[in-house]
């Protein structure tokens, strides 16, 4: 019987799918981007995986409406996306994702708050570098 890493990592011809994904297969389950995320952001994809992907029936499951539950797999995609590409995770990100998912604020007021955000963080930088648009956040 395959491994759960082996299982998640090879395709169905048993061949190595990081050629495929970009991302390279992790030797062992602690090296899994999974492995890294919260608790329960796996507890949120294993939740997502059971129920089909279906969005409208894990909301309905956890007892939450469906632009939350987007909002919350939104900011567990962002994380992956953060650990695969071996990227510091953006705390003012992270922390709108959590007014959202409490709901302290909308989602478009969290996306708003994040360009503000971004764009400030680019003039920043490039004032740093008297002026010059060539720094990338």
């Amino acid at each position: 019987m395959a491994s759960p890493v082996t299982s998640i990592t090879a395709n169905s011809s048993g061949a190595d799918s990081s050629a495929q994904t970009g991302v390279a297969s992790p030797d062992s389950w602690a090296d899994s981007p999974l492995a890294r995320l919260d608790p329960a952001d796996r507890s949120l994809i294993v939740q997502f995986v059971l129920n089909s992907g279906s969005l409208k029936a894990l909301a309905k499951e956890q007892g939450v409406s469906y632009p939350t539950i987007r909002n919350r797999l939104n900011s567990v995609i962002g994380c992956l996306r953060a650990i695969v590409e071996s990227r510091p995770l953006d705390p003012m990100a992270q922390a709108l994702a959590a007014l959202v998912e409490r709901g302290q604020i909308s989602s478009k007021t969290a996306r708003e708050l994040l360009e503000v955000s971004r764009r400030s963080r680019l003039a920043e930088i490039t004032q740093q570098n008297g002026g010059s648009d060539a720094a990338v956040v």
